[in-house]
């Protein structure tokens, strides 16, 4: 029998962890959340550039964790309905893409992790179901810089009240 790559063995391992999650209650839904195999596909395929990196989809696969305890309300974070319709000329099956998205972002450490949940319309009936998940790293606060003419006003100023 031939021996497994490491990429092939964490894969393999990602994606026994997410066929077992099956479904997760959502508090903040107030429904569940389906596991299936639409999200499975998305995490190694992006629907317009094909498969995604293997570095990447060894970071999302590895998000999963986290993404069921966020969903499950265990990690506190914000939540945002959207909808979104997406033109029929992105999609393979030329069937449109719309539907309800839900972003949910939490703050774990110095990165935001964001688990995307989906709604929308498919053969057996409409139901919320996992899409994505990813982390993106924390932006440092930028140093805003004063316009020279405020500088200017505020020194003229400050001058001013010392002179009194």
């Amino acid at each position: 029998m031939q021996k497994m790559s490491p990429y092939s063995e964490k894969l393999f391992e990602g994606q026994e962890y997410y066929r077992q999650i099956e479904y997760v209650e959502s508090p903040e839904l107030k429904d569940r959340v389906y596991f299936d195999d639409y999200g499975l596909i998305h995490l190694s395929h992006d629907s317009r550039l094909g498969e995604r990196a293997e570095k990447e989809q060894l970071e999302r696969l590895e998000l999963l964790h986290e993404a069921k305890e966020i969903l499950q309300g265990k990690i506190p974070s914000q939540c945002e309905k959207q909808y979104r319709d997406i033109p029929v000329i992105l999609q393979r099956r030329g069937n449109g893409s719309k539907g309800n998205y839900w972003i949910f972002k939490a703050y774990i450490n110095n990165h935001r992790t964001t688990v995307v949940v989906r709604e929308g319309p498919r053969k057996d009936g409409s139901c919320k179901y996992f899409w994505s998940v990813f982390q993106s790293p924390l932006s440092k606060p930028k140093k805003r810089a004063i316009a020279p003419w405020l500088t200017q006003k505020i020194r003229r100023r400050t001058a001013l009240a010392y002179a009194r």
